[in-house]
């Protein structure tokens, strides 16, 4: 299956995980299968401290500069 961010339209998250500032976020979701979610952090924004205990998470920085608390 082949999916085009670019026709899905950008949600504006304010204080995404209890984070900092807000994140730009478009998601697709097959069932069952998971989900493939595209995030723009703006700087001095932040995704909050969570946990991924039934599920996992890959992190591609495109541009800039991130880190992960674990």
């Amino acid at each position: 299956m082949v999916f085009d961010f670019r026709d899905l339209e950008a949600k504006k998250v304010e204080h995404m995980r209890d984070g900092e500032g807000h994140v730009f976020t478009k998601r697709v979701d097959q069932e069952g299968m998971g989900g493939i979610i595209i995030n723009t952090i703006p700087p001095g924004c932040s995704i909050g401290l969570h946990q991924h205990t039934t599920n996992f998470e890959v992190c591609y920085i495109i541009s800039g500069k991130a880190y992960e608390v674990s």
